[in-house]
């Protein structure tokens, strides 16, 4: 399996080569990740339709947004702790009532082990409640984790977030609210200093990443 350093094992490393010791606090401000600021805030209104949202959302080679989500159990997940260990394959999927977003989910579970084993491991990130996020790792059977992103703060940042008011009253209880709100059905690599090194971007739900192009994407990293 590639090793990839953190953070803070690059700059001791770095520190150790030169002789100058340096500190934890000071270790994560000289090499911690940048980010790219929000590219909607949490209230500000988002695109209503995919075709709009996609023209906004990240791209490769661009910083990733500073974004936290939710495990089942309703805890904190920051992407920053997700990507201290190697880099992530981050999906955004629509939620667990889609059968386009539980077949890549299902793939990616296929082949996790061909991921991990590459240098990089899964992450599925939705809208839906904490609960319903644990339904969908439970129901089938994901070994990877599956979190929340309420409100769609985290997908709003990333620019992938649109709503679509024709959902609203149907996902208000997989989502808590009535928005409509959804993120497109989008795949990033992301590396331990946050930069998106490839990203699976399309406006049609029927078009996913798949693991081979995940794979792919992850054996072309420096």
């Amino acid at each position: 399996m590639r090793r990839f350093l953190t953070h803070a094992a690059r700059v001791a490393f770095l520190a150790a080569l030169i002789g100058l010791p340096i500190s934890a606090d000071a270790s994560s401000d000289l090499l911690g990740p940048d980010w790219t600021p929000p590219i909607y805030e949490p209230q500000a209104a988002v695109p209503p339709t995919a075709q709009a949202a996609a023209t906004k959302a990240l791209r490769a080679g661009k910083q990733a947004a500073q974004v936290a989500f939710k495990n089942p159990k309703g805890e904190k997940v920051t992407l920053e702790s997700l990507i201290a260990d190697g880099p992530v394959i981050l999906i955004f999927y629509r939620g667990g009532w889609c059968p386009y977003c539980v077949k890549q989910l299902k793939d990616f579970e296929q082949h996790r082990a061909d991921i991990e084993q590459a240098g990089a491991r899964v992450v599925a990130v939705s809208t839906e409640l904490p609960e319903h996020a644990g339904n969908t790792k439970e129901k089938n059977k994901l070994g990877f984790a599956v979190l929340s992103d309420p409100e769609a703060v985290a997908s709003r940042a990333f620019g992938v977030a649109w709503a679509n008011e024709r959902y609203g009253p149907g996902l208000e209880r997989y989502n808590g609210n009535d928005k409509g709100e959804i993120p497109l059905g989008v795949t990033y690599l992301i590396d331990t200093n946050a930069t998106i090194r490839w990203a699976f971007l399309e406006d049609d739900y029927k078009k996913r990443a798949t693991p081979d192009q995940a794979i792919e994407a992850i054996n072309a990293l420096d």
